[in-house]
């Protein structure tokens, strides 16, 4: 999930800068401020992205908890007739453990790399200070 996630902020974000350096070649006076970019095209850009490349993540979310039950339900057959509803609670009390986690992780790495981003942005390692 994470991973595709990130793919599709990667995606986005490119898109986004390829905007940005077309509205540079068109418009040469958004650099000195005699002219306005256009944000809506930006806004458009990431809006679509948003909607479009959040499936597969959705997808996967939605759609993993019910083939893990669908497939326990198979596994349980007459012999553990609860085995789908036990492992169902199991999968998603873990799913929801490992999402806290993974929130915490990248929430502390997207500090880090705004840090890290300031940092060279005053000067260092060859920033523009």
């Amino acid at each position: 999930f994470v991973g595709l996630a990130i793919s599709a902020v990667g995606v986005t974000a490119q898109r986004v800068v390829e905007e940005v350096r077309k509205q540079f070649r068109e418009r040469p006076g958004i650099l000195d401020n005699s002219e306005k970019p256009d944000y809506r095209s930006c806004v458009a850009i990431v809006t679509a992205a948003a909607l479009g490349q959040m499936r597969k993540p959705a997808l996967l979310a939605l759609g993993l908890p019910v083939v893990v039950g669908i497939l326990l339900r198979l596994a349980g057959g007459t012999a553990r007739p609860m085995l789908a509803a036990e492992g169902l609670g199991c999968f998603m009390m873990l799913s929801s453990l490992t999402g806290l986690l993974m929130a915490i992780v990248l929430d502390n790495a997207g500090g880090a790399w705004d840090n890290a981003k300031k940092y060279i942005e005053s000067g260092a390692h060859g920033g523009k200070g």
